[in-house]
């Protein structure tokens, strides 16, 4: 199954590229893209200023938590088919897409992962409800064993 799924169609399909390096996922994130031949869009991690560290040297931020703003603005101008993410980051995505009315400019997005937490009905019925294109995969496997074993889609009623 994953050897293609979910990559429908190779020429079209662009990755975000998120998670950090020490969540299992990325590993699935980062080699998933490349042995499909996908392009794999980075996001810069900002950094935060602390004294006597210039902005450029400093802590780096996490770019979906600290600007959630900026990560689906890449969204859109990179037209992001597929990203990776935990609930809990999928429900301030919602609030922030309610809060700015930016859902149309997800249109070409595809996939949603969803991994790393249990992934409540509340969040998959408003993700369904503000992006019915889009299919849900909801991943699931204890670090300890094997990341994300098991799947399961959801998709619009």
């Amino acid at each position: 199954m994953w050897t293609a799924y979910p990559f429908a169609d190779n020429n079209s399909e662009r990755v975000l590229r998120a998670t950090k390096l020490s969540f299992v996922d990325s590993v699935w994130e980062i080699l998933g893209a490349f042995l499909q031949r996908v392009p794999l869009v980075h996001i810069q991690q900002p950094r935060r200023h602390q004294d006597g560290i210039s902005a450029d040297q400093g802590i780096a931020k996490s770019v979906v938590l600290d600007d959630r703003a900026r990560y689906l603005e890449v969204m859109r101008t990179e037209r992001i088919t597929r990203f990776t993410a935990v609930p809990s980051v999928l429900a301030m995505l919602l609030l922030q897409t309610r809060e700015t009315d930016r859902q149309e400019k997800l249109t070409g997005l595809r996939y949603i992962l969803s991994s790393g937490e249990a992934l409540s009905l509340r969040v998959v019925q408003e993700l369904t409800t503000a992006l019915p294109d889009v299919t849900i995969l909801n991943l699931y496997g204890s670090t300890e064993m094997s990341g994300d074993v098991t799947c399961m889609e959801l998709n619009a009623p």
